[in-house]
Order: structure tokens, then sequence, then C-alpha cells
């Protein structure tokens, strides 16, 4: 008996194609900056000051000083011969409550301004004449030397005028201190950056090609005999 056998090749054709796919990012990178510049700021120190002030005329057409001491420095008092008038002043963070006490004829001053800032005025008790006017300034502008102007009005009973002294602060405060300022500035800068990401992309054939063929072949026996 004879088999014959044949098989078909198997063909297979795989094809890779390659794509690239670009990817651009932005990256923030935090970056500071700093810019600074150093300044110096001159201040009063904090802490309470006793004051002395020479309080002084005015004249009525220019508004400068005469040099003759005030009547005006009595009614706070101080000294109307001299004019030496003792002022409080208390300094904390470089704000200055300035405080004149008034020892007579209180409830005849309606109001009092110092340097064009408004004082408050507080009575001490319903029987007295007497009481505190205070106001807020920057005390960096109340140096010994300095000068400054108290406008007030004065009315009793029929009687109504308005004055207006001068104070220079002779002694009590104390010299102004340096304060550094240091300020800054801050920048943030950023940075581009792109890849490139390859993607591959299979694109497959395949081509199966089976042939199988088997073929059987029948084989013819002959006998030869004879009848003896």
């Amino acid at each position: 008996m004879n088999f014959i056998s044949k098989s078909a090749a198997v063909l297979a054709t795989l094809t890779l194609v390659g794509t690239s796919t670009v990817v651009s990012s932005t990256i923030i990178v935090p970056q500071t900056v700093v810019s600074a510049a150093t300044t110096a700021t001159k201040v009063m120190p904090d802490g309470d000051y006793a004051v002395n002030a020479f309080v002084e005329e005015t004249d009525s057409t220019t508004g400068a000083g005469t040099g003759e001491a005030s009547r005006m420095a009595n009614m706070w008092g101080g000294d109307a011969a001299t004019g030496v008038t003792p002022v409080a002043i208390s300094v904390k963070d470089n704000v200055a409550t300035v405080t004149l006490s008034q020892t007579s004829m209180f409830a005849a001053v309606p109001n009092m301004t110092f340097d064009d800032q408004a004082m408050t005025g507080t009575k001490n008790g319903e029987s007295t004449q007497s009481g505190t006017w205070t106001v807020e300034l920057p005390a960096d502008t109340l140096t010994n030397g300095s000068t400054h102007s108290i406008s007030l009005a004065v009315k009793v009973d029929s009687y109504s005028r308005n004055y207006t002294v001068l104070v220079t602060i002779q002694s009590g405060m104390a010299d102004l201190v340096e304060t550094p300022t240091v300020s800054s500035s801050a920048t943030s800068a950023s940075v581009s950056s792109s890849s490139s990401v390859a993607t591959a992309t299979s694109d497959k054939t395949a081509t199966d090609n089976t042939t199988a063929t088997s073929t059987a072949a029948k084989v013819n026996n002959t006998l030869a005999y004879s009848v003896l």
C-alpha cells in the first residue's frame, strides 16, 4: 500500500509601520528673582516724653512768631512770663499722642487744633474748669527745635476771639533713629519642553494557504495458479 502525503506551505507576512507622535508640554518652574532695595527711615523711638515747649504770640497779619511769650502758656500750666509750657507726648510705632493740660477756662474753649489737626477735649469733671486736649501726629515731626501751630477759639459770655500761637519744642524729645526698610519683588519663569514618542502600529497580513492532498493507490494483486 502506497500513501502519498503533500503539505502546503504556510505563508505569513507581518508588516510593522512606525509612526511618531509629538507631545508638547509647558512646565512651570518657580524661579524667584528678588530685587531688593534698602532705604533708611528715621523714626522716633517709642516712649513717654515730658517736653518743655515755648508758646509765643503771633503777628495778626503775617502769622509769624513775634518771639514774645503768649498769655496762653499760663492756661496750659506754663509760665506766662517766659512762655515755657509742659507738653506730654507718648510715642508708639512712630505715632505720637500729644496732650495739653488746660488748667483754667476749659469751658470757654469750644475747639482747638494742633498743626491743623482737630484736638479732642476732655473735661476733668463737671465742677472744674480744667481738662485735657489730645491729638495724634506723626512722631518724627515732633523733634527738638520743631515749631507747631495751635489755633483755638475763646468764648466767654459775649466775648469771642480766635487765637493762633506757635509752640516750639525746646527739649525732652529723643533723637530720631534710622530703621532700614527692605522691599523685594518676585517673578516666576516658565520653561517649555517637547518630546517625541514613537508609536508602533502593526499591520499584519497573513495568508494561509494549506493544501493537503492524499492519494491512496490501490494495488491489484494477481494470483496465478493451475489445476493439476
